[in-house]
């Protein structure tokens, strides 16, 4: 499988493209150091031809809230423009968890990476939304409990006590992250 990660030499990215590229996949790291500029467009449309997918883990410079939307907006709908044309079958987004919720309580940067949720998930194309703290650290066999600190910030926004947990209408798949990602490495 041919995956493009937006943001493949940053800190996220370098660890994604390496743990595809040991999966077997065929992986293009694109980030401004590669020649590839999300929010510009340049270099988008080589480094999403052939794609089947497209992972964006970029991240904005910007932690205002207008500098961040302005990243944002830019580049989803680059990525989302270059990918339809390129026929790429999924665009996967890395999330920050209760993203709205935070959006809603601390505005800033959160009201920006939710713009950027909006946007592909109103984009009538094929999407995940990742939200994977603790799932990863078990798919590593880490121990480590991922556990609430009432006086802790998250990126120096405060958390309410139910910000990180599921909406009571959310929908639970049937379909568990483990079988899932035995599936995903085996492909």
């Amino acid at each position: 499988m041919r995956i493009t990660v937006i943001g493949g030499t940053g800190l996220i990215g370098t660890r994604l493209v390496r743990a595809l590229d040991e999966s077997g996949h065929d992986v293009v790291a694109a980030s401004r150091a590669t020649g590839v500029n999300s929010f510009t467009g340049e270099g988008l449309a080589d480094a999403l031809a052939g794609a089947d997918v497209v992972v964006d883990v970029s991240n904005s410079s910007y932690t205002d809230e207008e500098g961040a939307r302005e990243f944002f907006y830019a580049s989803t709908m680059n990525i989302l423009g270059y990918g339809e044309a390129a026929g790429v079958g999924n665009h996967v987004v890395l999330s920050v968890v209760g993203t709205d919720r935070l959006a809603r309580a601390e505005g800033g940067y959160f009201v920006a990476k939710e713009q950027q949720e909006r946007l592909v998930t109103a984009s009538g194309r094929p999407f995940t939304l990742s939200e994977i703290a603790a799932l990863d650290l078990r798919a590593r066999q880490d121990d480590r409990e991922v556990v609430p600190d009432p006086l802790g910030t998250y990126f120096g926004a405060h958390l309410a006590p139910r910000d990180l947990l599921p909406e009571p209408t959310a929908t639970i798949a049937p379909t568990r992250y483990h079988d899932w990602r035995v599936r995903a490495t085996t492909v």
